[in-house]
């Protein structure tokens, strides 16, 4: 599918909650009707806004850092359960498509592992696939499991095609060149906040940033270098809605917004807004990436491929458990089939 025309995009930035995930829902539901009434034909929540994200990480015990992750899990919702239907009802209620940051329970029997996750909500099928985190960054590790082949995609929207990657995954140079391939035209970039970094990566403190802001070098460069609109969905965060027990703890909170809409020249059309809860929306036309891409088309003229050459890996199956059956002379298989919950094949 190749869409063209101008339509609106906004990133939602909300003040997130922490272990509340009907309210969440409750709130996105709200957000994707007052975005049909603005006209917004797409909606970008921030990286796990159902649910919360732990700014704790680094500032706890391992004890206490394994009682939290037991805690995110409990609020994690399912791709096959009453939170996504209700979600997917409201963007087909209203004709709006929406990606939303979540914490996700795996579907795999047996498992419990949590996953940071994007869902596309399609506003004519409703639910139309997730992307989990492939890699967590650095302490995130201890709360999420990590993302599989499968989990890079993009999906037709009547209006364009869109992709999304969360956090340090921008970093990924070859997911970049994964979803370009694919076809992206929209892309949702959903972050924790919005931060500057001091001596190295992992001196990091709120936004905002003159010289040193990362995430404004980010959004720009993938905007540029893939000749997509970036919707950048940044994560806001009031130690005051936490829960009581958890206000001492929130060290890493950088939770201050910043989101944003950028073309594919780079430029911005919206924000960053910081500190500020809101619609963070501009018209964006498509027309505008052909005309970068005249100049600068990174999976054509400029690619080389008689240069380079670049492939994704098959998709990893789960695990296949097998017991031998002596009365039947065969081995019976228990493992349940994979869920299909990825949605359809872009």
């Amino acid at each position: 599918m190749t869409a063209s025309g101008a339509f609106r995009v906004a990133a939602a930035q909300l003040r997130g909650l922490f272990f509340r995930p009907a309210d969440d829902v409750e709130r996105i539901v709200r957000t994707v009707r007052r975005a049909r009434d603005r006209g917004i034909s797409l909606v970008v929540f921030p990286e796990t806004f159902v649910g919360g994200y732990p700014y704790w990480r680094g500032h706890v015990s391992v004890r206490r850092s394994a009682e939290l992750a037991a805690r995110l899990h409990e609020a994690a919702i399912a791709v096959d359960g009453p939170e996504v239907a209700e979600i997917a009802a409201a963007c087909v209620e209203c004709g709006v498509g929406a990606v939303v940051g979540a914490n996700e329970r795996d579907d795999r029997r047996g498992s419990e592992t949590t996953f940071n996750t994007l869902l596309f909500f399609h506003p004519e099928r409703g639910y139309a696939g997730r992307h989990r985190k492939l890699i967590p960054t650095h302490t995130e590790r201890a709360y999420w499991g990590r993302g599989g082949r499968e989990d890079l995609r993009v999906v037709d929207y009547p209006f364009a095609v869109v992709g999304g990657l969360i956090c340090y995954e921008h970093h990924m140079l070859l997911s970049r060149m994964a979803l370009a391939l694919m076809g992206e035209q929209v892309h949702c970039a959903a972050w924790p906040g919005y931060w500057e970094t001091g001596e190295h990566l992992a001196d990091k403190r709120p936004g905002p940033a003159a010289r040193h802001g990362e995430i404004d070098a980010v959004v720009r460069d993938y905007a540029l270098s893939t000749q997509t609109f970036v919707v950048s969905a940044n994560a806001l965060v009031d130690p005051g809605q936490a829960p009581a027990d958890l206000r001492e703890m929130l060290g890493y909170n950088l939770g201050r917004g910043g989101s944003a809409v950028v073309d594919p020249s780079g430029r911005y059309l919206a924000g960053p807004v910081l500190d500020e809860e809101g619609l963070v929306e501009a018209e964006i036309d498509l027309g505008a990436r052909r005309l970068a891409k005249a100049y600068l088309d990174t999976v054509g003229h400029y690619a080389r491929w008689d240069v380079f050459r670049f492939g994704l890996k098959d998709p990893v199956e789960g695990p296949d458990l097998e017991w031998a059956d002596p009365a039947r002379g065969e081995a019976r298989s228990v493992a349940e089939p994979r869920s299909a919950c990825a949605g359809p094949e872009p």
